[in-house]
């Protein structure tokens, strides 16, 4: 089902597509690519508790900078109205972000780079702001937000910024960190860390790959100050999250071709002692 506009400043015209007006006498402009329409940022409002509140909704105001637009609907049909509408900030409750499957969500609103949202709702709990963030949201405000602090919210968002405490930015940001960090491992790193991982002792690691114990915590303290990670849980379960699909088919990491050369050579030796014993 389609979602129902209504536009301050604007209208919706007969065939469903939307025309946004500024300030009183300034052209419509419709899709522009610009987040601005003639130097006022295009924002749409789906959230019932911004819409309800008078005094926040009237301080999204043309004269404050800003071209008003209300959505509802389905998740499809809103995002789909924000794509007619070109580049823009979504204000959206809490529970219609929560509603959508995460992945789809994140690749529908370009994290967050066509679409910018802002959600709206109760005070957050443990971890919320990042998962947020993490499928491409800007920000978020609590419900007993000020008009001016969600001005300065839209603003920054429409900026191209985020909106949310630092705690919880630094830990999305040290997260996707660590994601790519793991690429960055040797062939040999990630074996070791694997088998962290599965719970490996050093002593283990050392009797499988041949290789001395000191040459297995060298290469635990290289990898320890790669994943940012200087604890054997955390590595082990940082091994399991990031490594799983790497070693998937594998009910243990191949040797790489320096550990196969390794084991030709003990073998080899034993092979000429045994010999020179008969």
């Amino acid at each position: 089902m389609s979602s129902r506009q209504m536009l301050l400043g604007g209208e919706t015209s007969s065939n469903g597509s939307m025309k946004l007006e500024g300030s009183k006498g300034s052209p419509a402009i419709t899709g522009a690519d610009n987040i601005e329409i003639g130097g006022l940022i295009r924002v749409a409002v789906q959230s019932t508790l911004i819409w309800d509140h008078k005094e926040l909704l009237r301080s999204i105001s043309p004269s404050e900078g800003f071209v008003l637009c209300r959505l509802s609907g389905s998740i499809d049909a809103v995002l789909s109205d924000c794509d007619r509408l070109g580049p823009c900030v979504l204000i959206a409750d809490l529970s219609f972000v929560e509603a959508a499957d995460p992945t789809e969500f994140g690749e529908r609103v370009d994290f967050g780079r066509a679409i910018r949202i802002v959600v709206v709702g109760p005070r957050k709990a443990q971890g919320l702001v990042e998962k947020l963030l993490h499928i491409g949201c800007r920000g978020f405000l609590t419900e007993d937000v000020s008009p001016s602090v969600l001005l300065k919210a839209i603003r920054s968002v429409a900026l191209g910024e985020f909106w949310a405490d630092r705690a919880s930015t630094s830990r999305v940001v040290r997260h996707l960190l660590l994601q790519q960090s793991s690429f960055s491992l040797t062939p040999r790193e990630k074996e070791i860390l694997w088998l962290i991982g599965q719970g490996l002792t050093n002593r283990e690691m050392s009797d499988r790959l041949y290789v001395t114990r000191d040459t297995i915590r060298c290469h635990i303290k290289r990898i320890y100050g790669k994943i940012g990670i200087h604890e054997r849980r955390g590595a082990a379960a940082y091994a399991r999250k990031h490594l799983a699909e790497a070693f998937a088919s594998k009910s243990r990491p191949q040797k790489d071709p320096a550990t196969e050369l390794s084991v030709r050579v003990r073998e080899w030796v034993s092979q000429k002692a045994a010999a020179l014993k008969e």
